[in-house]
């Protein structure tokens, strides 16, 4: 095809060669001819004119030749060769230009000839200079040999104007000479002429021809080497030409350069473009194990297609992980949150009518975990107990109910079930469930184990909500509902969604209650039983409700542990309480008052920073201020507790262990703790005095904090014989209904100055 489409000009070349042999045979015969007639006459042309005509020709010839060197450098750019051929080609030049020069040294055309040779040979330099950068500047090259061509041009005219003055010389000379052979002479002059523009033309031809040749070779290597596959084909897909890199492709995959079998599609993908009119389109494909985008350029003129294909492998499979990395849990590799909700939402879309069960699944007391052996280990319990859960989950993964474990972060997973699960299988379900986590964890490189418990909460759709978030929603509440002890899960009910709202609802007063300081103390006076003196008070919170009046603590404590406002909320009461103490003192009234601690509060690294500023900012004697904590507290981090309460102490403040007996704590450890009172709980005092276990366990903590020279206080005392029998066993002091009710600021005061008050010894 390539060699059609440049035949005219190969025939146009041909025919100018066969005038040229024709011109020059004719020329010959007559020259011969009429030699012997013309030949005295000639002379002269042949002596003198000639010879100035032929190095004029020269001079055009070798012309033509440089130039031809130059494109030709430009093209190839072998710089070596180039610097062999134009030095030569130079020097020639100079030699005829001398040559001329002394045969005409009266012509200023030389003179002129001579500057633009010069120009020329500059311009021929600095194209050399540019071609032998790196990176090559193709537009000042392209612009050098633009001017170069225009110099040869702009001499050229001078040349043929400098050949017809010759020419006029010659036939001059000659009319003067013999009439007779003047017709001859006319006659070969013209046969010159006619050879000069023969060559001309011919020049003009084969410089096209180079230029276009040229201009097909550095096309060529454009393709070859580039490093991505290209293919010409045509326009039903049949192989026409490919490059290196495309056949190189084809061998690596072991198959033939069939374009069909590089690109799989192809026929189908030029069929649409020729269908639906588009010059050029973009598609991407699988090869084997390679990802490929081919771009396909419809070249209309040339009923070809080109095809460039470019290797995305790299890129598709970072795409990939990145995408894996979004919709995955990096530790368990499991589908994560942003996954489940696009599962349930497409199969909500998808199936409208088809079931969905969606469980939360959340892990109770790993925080005992990573604060024992850290969170390494606790990641690897972690990575155990999802394991365990696939291995759970797969008795019940049917093909016509699909089920998919994820993990929603910190110890908190999630399953989805497609189809209609039954009241019974889903029991079933967190039996099992449940059976995972009542084998014992153990973490990497630590001989410890680890019971851990799962609340479990469920809901369905289209049953009790209509998308994914509504889903997780109501499961969030279910897992958060004390279950039954007969079950292992939560069903969602609609009384469930009416608690939550309840408790956002108070969740948003709360915090408005901390902007507008609906908070306020109430006094529980204590009474020591040796002479039923008052001696102080513990400080518990109420909540001034703008509509539901004064609420106690546990109808929001437990929201405020949740939200961490308890922390707020704990700040302020220690803050009234150590007022409440110093003012006590100003009043002359030597009491302690007793302040209860929350785990968030304590679990806050600046916690006695805090409580420190508090203290300085009120004024309160710290000896007066006694903190009350829970067993379970101090148990969570021994060393930190410990730490933590020598701290406490070194302030002056009074400590004290509160809920006594309910815990887990190490009576070995006990000793260890700087604590000032023991306070048993309101369930052994509750059945005094007639359940002797309970009266066992009163005397055994009584006998206790006297060898280890505690106080006791037995909170929750309400009758007589609770009094009388606490105070036959010994017990420091009481708290309860018998005594006195929470009372407000006034009640308070009132009771004060009508009962005496007396130091704790």
């Amino acid at each position: 095809m390539l060699w059609t489409s440049w035949t005219p000009f190969r025939v146009r070349l041909l025919l100018l060669q066969l005038l040229l042999i024709l011109a020059g045979t004719a020329l010959s015969w007559q020259v011969y001819h009429s030699g012997r007639v013309v030949n005295s006459n000639t002379q002269i042309l042949v002596n003198e004119h000639l010879p100035e005509l032929l190095q004029i020709r020269n001079l055009i010839e070798e012309q033509l030749r440089t130039e031809r060197l130059l494109y030709e450098y430009y093209a190839d750019q072998s710089r070596d060769h180039y610097l062999t051929e134009y030095f030569e080609a130079h020097h020639r030049l100079a030699q005829v230009m001398g040559d001329l020069k002394r045969q005409l040294p009266e012509q200023d055309t030389l003179h002129h000839i001579e500057r633009y040779q010069a120009e020329y040979h500059e311009l021929a330099k600095r194209l050399d200079h540019a071609l032998s950068q790196t990176p090559v500047d193709w537009d000042l090259s392209r612009m050098l040999l633009s001017q170069i061509s225009a110099l040869r041009a702009q001499t050229e005219p001078l040349l043929q104007q400098l050949e017809r003055q010759l020419n006029q010389s010659a036939q001059h000379g000659l009319a003067e000479t013999q009439q007779s052979t003047r017709a001859n002479t006319r006659y070969v002059v013209s046969f010159s002429v006619l050879i000069v523009l023969l060559a001309f033309i011919g020049s003009v031809v084969a410089n096209r021809l180079l230029t276009d040749r040229s201009e097909r070779r550095r096309l060529a290597a454009f393709a070859d080497r580039n490093p991505d596959p290209i293919l010409s084909v045509t326009l039903q897909g049949q192989l026409l030409s490919l490059n290196p890199a495309a056949a190189q492709l084809a061998q690596d995959q072991g198959i033939p350069p069939n374009p069909q079998l590089l690109v799989p599609d192809l026929t189908t993908q030029l069929a649409r473009m020729q269908r639906e009119a588009i010059s050029d389109y973009d598609w991407e494909f699988a090869l084997g194990r390679r990802y490929l985008t081919a771009r396909a350029v419809m070249l209309a003129e040339l009923k070809q297609v080109q095809v460039h294909l470019r290797d995305i492998t790299a890129a598709s499979r970072a795409e990939a992980e990145l995408r894996h990395r979004a919709s995955h849990d990096q530790l368990t590799g499991l589908p994560n949150r942003h996954q489940f909700e696009l599962d349930a939402q497409l199969q909500i879309e998808q199936h409208p009518e088809q079931s969905l069960t969606f469980g939360l699944l959340t892990l109770n007391r790993f925080h005992q975990v990573t604060s024992q052996v850290g969170f390494q280990a606790g990641d690897a319990i972690l990575r155990t107990c999802s394991q365990r859960l696939c291995r759970a989950l797969n008795p019940f993964n049917l093909i016509d109910r699909p089920i998919v474990l994820y993990r929603f972060g910190g110890t908190r997973f999630a399953i989805l079930i497609q189809g209609q699960v039954s009241t019974d299988t889903l029991a079933e379900l967190a039996d099992t469930i449940a059976d995972v986590f009542h084998k014992p964890v153990y973490a990497d490189n630590a001989p410890a184990s680890f019971h851990l418990s799962v609340e479990q909460g469920f809901a369905r759709y289209p049953e009790h909500a209509a998308n994914s978030q509504e889903l997780l929603r109501c499961a969030d509440a279910a897992v958060r509902e004390p279950r039954q002890d007969d079950a292992n899960y939560v069903l969602y009910a609609p009384a469930l969604r009416e608690q939550e709202d309840r408790l956002i609802t108070l969740e948003n007063e709360l915090h408005q209650a901390m902007k507008e300081n609906q908070f306020l103390l109430y006094f529980q006076p204590q009474q020591r039983l040796c002479d039923g003196a008052m001696i102080g008070a513990e400080a518990l919170l109420r909540w001034q409700h703008p509509t539901r009046g004064v609420l106690s603590p546990n109808e929001f404590i437990h929201l405020a542990e949740r939200t961490g406002l308890i922390v707020s909320i704990g700040e302020w009461v220690l803050t009234e309480a150590c007022i409440q103490a110093r003012q006590w003192q100003e009043q002359g009234h030597d009491m302690l008052i007793s302040v209860n601690l929350s785990a968030r509060q304590m679990q806050q690294a600046d916690f006695v920073e805090r409580v420190t500023t508090i203290l300085a900012r009120t004024g309160a004697p710290p000896h007066k201020v006694e903190l009350e904590l829970t067993e379970s507290l101090l148990m969570t981090d021994l060393d930190r507790g410990h730490d933590m309460l020598c701290q406490l102490k070194a302030l002056g403040l009074k400590l004290a262990i509160d809920d006594f007996g309910t815990g887990y704590s190490s009576l070995a450890y006990l000793k260890r703790l700087p604590m000032d009172t023991l306070k048993i709980d309101r369930r052994f005092v509750s059945s005094l005095p007639g359940d002797k276990q309970d009266g066992a366990i009163v005397r055994a903590i009584l006998d206790l904090a006297e060898h280890l020279d505690l106080n006791v206080v037995a909170e929750g005392v309400e009758t007589q014989a609770q009094h009388d029998w606490l105070k036959r066993a010994g017990c420091d002091v009481l708290q309860g209904y018998w005594y006195s009710r929470p009372l407000a600021c006034s009640d308070w005061v009132r009771m004060v100055e009508s009962r005496p008050c007396k130091a704790l010894a």
